[in-house]
């Protein structure tokens, strides 16, 4: 029914990193059936804002999860990380095998960050 409540809730908790959660509320008050949380996003979320999210601050980064389909983990990083010359090896030595080892049903975490928007990277090209 609301297939783009997923998008909303992630693009309000990246400009707002306290939303816990979006939900569609009925005007009597009853909950939207097709607006549960997926619990799979929900775990993928917390193992970012628990174990990497504050690795990457130092780096003035961020990473939010977007979509979970077919187990394949769609983030996108922000901050000091969108556009970072080493945005490649932190998701793929560490928030990917992160995400796998606490997340059983993903198999694959994609970034979609649009790397070519970053304003302040934290390494740019010339630092490596």
């Amino acid at each position: 029914m609301l297939p783009i409540l997923g998008r909303i809730e992630s693009l309000l908790r990246a400009a707002v990193p306290a939303v816990i959660e979006v939900r569609v509320v009925w005007p009597n008050g009853e909950r939207a059936a097709d607006t549960v949380p997926d619990e799979g996003i929900h775990r993928i979320r917390r193992v970012l804002d628990d174990n990497v999210n504050p690795a990457i601050a130092a780096h003035r980064g961020r990473v939010v999860v977007v979509d979970l389909t077919d187990g394949r983990a769609s983030i996108r990083l922000e901050g000091g990380c969108q556009g970072c010359s080493l945005a490649e090896v932190t998701v793929r030595q560490g928030i990917e095998r992160l995400v796998r080892a606490h997340c059983t049903e993903v198999i694959a975490v994609i970034d979609i960050t649009d790397h070519s928007a970053g304003t302040e990277p934290f390494y740019t090209p010339d630092k490596r």
